[in-house]
C-alpha cells in the first residue's frame, strides 16, 4: 500500500480524470461569465476566442497542480518549521507570477498580430495576482483536508478493527474459561474445599472466577491497560488453574517494578499463558514451569512467557493457535511495524513467547505511524 506521502504519485487514473473535468467545468463557467461582461459593456468578442483563452487560463493551473502538490508533500506546513512557511510564501509567488506569465504566452499566438505581450502581461498582473496566489493557497488546503479526511478514516477503520479484535480476545478468554473441562475442574475443587470445611477457599476461588468472567465481558475496559492490571487479571487467572494442577504448576515472575505502570494492550498475556499451560505444563508428566517476565529495554517493554514443555518444534500446529494468532493481529494493529512476537524453542526444551512493544505510561494510545 502506499504511503500517505506518495498518495498523490499513486492515485488512480480515476482522480486525475475528476480533476481535469472540474477545470474544465471552471473554464466554461469563466468563459460565459467573461463573455457575458463582453456583451455587458458593448464589447462582444469571439466565443470561440474568449472560451479559448479561459480554457488556456485554467488548464494552466491543471498543469501546475502536480509540482504544488510536490512542495506541498515536500515541505510541510508546521508553525515549528519557519522555514518551509517562507518556501511556501515564495512557491506561491512564483506560481502567481509564472502562471500569468505562461497565460501570456500561450494567448498571445491567437491574438490580433498587433497585440503585443507587454500590455497583455500586465494586465495579467493587474488582474490576476489575488487569484493565483489564492489559488496556490486552495491547492495546498485541498491536499491537507484530502489527508486529515483521510487519517481520520483509517483511525476510525483502526478503532473499529481494535474493538473487534478486543472482542475476540474478549471472547477466546471466556471460552477458556467456560471450557467445560475447566469450569468441571474448577467447580470440582470448590466442592472438594466446601466439603473439607474451608469455607473462605470457596469464597476466594468464587470470587476470583467472578473477577475473570467480569473483566472478560468488559466491553467499556480501554484497549490498552497498565502492566500492573494485567498482571492482577492473570493472577487471579492463575489461582484458580492451581486448583487443577495443585503443586505440578510452578509460576515463576520477573516483573521490574519501573514497568508497572507501562501501557500494554488489554488481556495480552492472559492467551500466551494458556499456551504455556495447554502445550507446556499439561504436555508432560511431573512439575510443570512457567516463567513471567517483564522489563524494560531503552524505549521498549518486554514481555516474555516461557515454560518447560516440549517446546514449538515439537507440534507444528503450537505456534498457529487462536490465542497466538489472536495476539499477534491486535499487536500488528495497535502498533503496526514497531513491535515484535517472536516465537523460539528453549535451548534445553520448552518455549519462548517474547513481545517486545513500544514503552509508553501515558493515556494515548500506541497507534500506527
Amino acid at each position: 500500500m502506499p504511503s500517505e506521502s506518495s498518495w498523490k504519485l499513486a492515485a488512480p487514473r480515476g482522480s486525475w480524470l475528476w480533476i481535469a473535468g472540474i477545470v474544465l467545468a471552471f473554464a466554461l463557467l469563466d468563459g460565459v461569465h467573461t463573455q457575458a461582461g463582453f456583451l455587458a459593456e458593448g464589447n462582444p468578442q469571439s466565443w470561440v476566442q474568449t472560451l479559448r483563452e479561459t480554457a488556456i487560463f485554467w488548464l494552466v493551473y491543471a498543469a501546475f497542480i502536480p509540482l504544488v502538490l510536490f512542495i506541498a508533500d515536500r515541505f510541510p506546513l508546521d508553525p515549528r518549521r519557519p522555514r518551509n512557511i517562507l518556501i511556501h510564501l515564495a512557491a506561491a509567488l512564483s506560481f502567481t507570477y509564472l502562471h500569468v506569465v505562461v497565460v501570456a504566452f500561450s494567448v498571445l499566438p491567437w491574438r490580433p498580430a498587433s497585440t503585443e505581450w507587454v500590455p497583455l502581461l500586465g494586465r495579467g498582473m493587474r488582474f490576476n495576482f489575488a487569484i493565483n496566489f489564492l489559488t496556490y493557497c486552495a491547492i495546498v488546503g485541498a491536499m491537507y483536508g484530502v489527508r486529515l479526511y483521510t487519517q481520520a478514516r483509517r483511525r476510525e477503520l483502526t478503532t473499529a478493527q481494535l474493538e473487534v479484535s478486543l472482542a475476540a480476545a474478549r471472547l477466546e478468554a471466556l471460552r477458556a474459561q467456560l471450557n467445560p473441562h475447566f469450569l468441571f475442574n474448577t467447580l470440582n475443587a470448590i466442592s472438594v474445599l466446601a466439603m473439607k470445611g474451608q469455607h473462605a477457599a470457596v469464597t476466594d476461588t468464587l470470587a476470583r472466577l467472578g473477577d475473570l468472567l467480569r473483566v472478560s465481558l468488559d466491553d467499556t475496559r480501554p484497549h490498552q491497560v497498565p502492566l500492573s492490571d494485567e498482571v492482577e487479571f492473570l493472577d487471579g487467572y492463575l489461582e484458580i488453574l492451581r486448583l487443577r494442577f495443585g503443586d505440578r504448576m510452578i509460576v515463576d515472575q520477573s516483573i521490574d517494578n519501573d514497568v508497572l505502570g507501562a501501557l500494554v494492550p488489554c488481556m495480552i498475556l492472559q492467551p500466551v499463558v494458556e499456551n504455556a499451560i495447554v502445550h507446556g505444563i499439561s504436555a508432560r508428566p511431573g512439575e510443570g514451569r512457567i516463567a513471567i517476565g517483564a522489563r524494560r529495554m531503552q524505549d521498549r517493554l518486554v514481555l516474555q512467557v516461557s515454560d518447560n514443555g516440549p517446546g514449538f518444534g515439537a507440534s507444528t500446529a503450537r505456534g498457529h493457535g487462536i490465542g497466538l494468532r489472536n495476539t499477534r493481529a491486535r499487536l500488528e494493529q495497535i502498533y503496526g511495524t514497531a513491535h515484535q512476537l517472536e516465537l523460539i524453542d528453549g535451548g534445553e526444551g520448552g518455549a519462548i513467547v517474547r513481545i517486545a512493544i513500544p514503552f509508553v505510561t501515558t493515556g494515548a494510545l500506541a497507534m500506527p505511524a
